[in-house]
């Protein structure tokens, strides 16, 4: 008798192709820009056509591991699931960062390079900062694109009523920590943060759980915390746990914060341009 695997390793063999991705799209970014030579505006749009052509590669895989995954804790489950026909447009930078234009977000590294030199780094510093942006955007990038197949997975089934958050089993920050806690409605975008790799597990059943906090993992998250940051005294503790919140990003969406960080709202994103106009 073939022995079906666990939520878990499912889960942790999700999370480790979904992650190599990731790093996989951030290194492969990062490498292209330091090894342009020359980063004059002639080079910008030949780095951003190169780079559309990976990324679109490397998100529509991102996207199909997510379905995959949400189509085999189904079967684990004994439930049914419809997978959802995802188009090239769907993982397009402008679908998934709310209408941002591609040609800006690309560029964005461009413009830390010329800021830093700018402000009088060297050429080495300056390509430091930059390349850590690309590395930043592309990753992103991976994680904006499993976090929609995730929502239009849930979308083609009614069955799936909500999803938990699931930590990558590499270094998860506190406020991923925290969010795990929490069961989400099928209708919620996971929120995120830079660098996110957290992963979701769909849950299938009839009740809505709509946004639940798990009171027992959430002490086992603090005991974690207090492991991994040296926190031992939950009435004063260093990382204020009730001021995390979620915040509507203008480009991003629901991203992880703590009370009394600003971010861009949705009407503050520029206008769709070229590069140079």
């Amino acid at each position: 008798m073939v022995r079906l695997p666990s939520r878990s390793e499912l889960s942790d063999a999700y999370q480790t192709l979904s992650g190599r991705l990731i790093d996989v799209a951030g290194t492969q970014a990062k490498e292209r820009f330091l090894n342009l030579g020359s980063w004059r505006d002639d080079d910008v749009p030949m780095y951003i056509d190169a780079t559309i052509r990976d990324m679109t590669a490397v998100k529509s895989q991102a996207a199909k591991l997510a379905t995959g995954f949400y189509r085999e804790i189904a079967k684990l489950d004994g439930e049914k699931f419809i997978a959802p026909a995802i188009t090239a447009e769907q993982l397009t930078t402008s679908a998934l960062r709310n209408g941002a234009d591609v040609v800006q977000v690309y560029s964005r590294p461009f413009v830390t390079l010329r800021t830093a030199l700018s402000q009088d780094k060297t050429m080495t510093q300056a390509l430091e900062q930059a390349a850590l942006r690309v590395e930043d955007i592309m990753r992103t990038e991976v994680q904006l694109a499993r976090r929609s197949a995730g929502l239009l997975s849930r979308g083609r089934n009614s069955n799936i009523v909500g999803y938990v958050r699931v930590l990558s089993g590499a270094e998860n920050c506190a406020l991923c920590y925290v969010a795990s806690t929490q069961r989400y409605h099928s209708g919620e975008l996971q929120p995120i943060h830079n660098n996110c790799d957290c992963g979701e597990m769909p849950i299938y059943g009839s009740t809505d759980v709509g946004q639940v906090i798990d009171e027992e993992r959430l002490d086992a998250v603090h005991a974690s915390i207090a492991d991994r940051f040296g926190v031992t005294d939950r009435a004063a503790r260093a990382i204020d746990y009730s001021k995390i919140s979620i915040h509507e990003h203008g480009e991003l969406g629901p991203v992880l914060t703590v009370e009394g960080q600003k971010f861009t709202g949705p009407n503050d994103l520029p206008p769709t341009r070229t590069w140079g106009a």
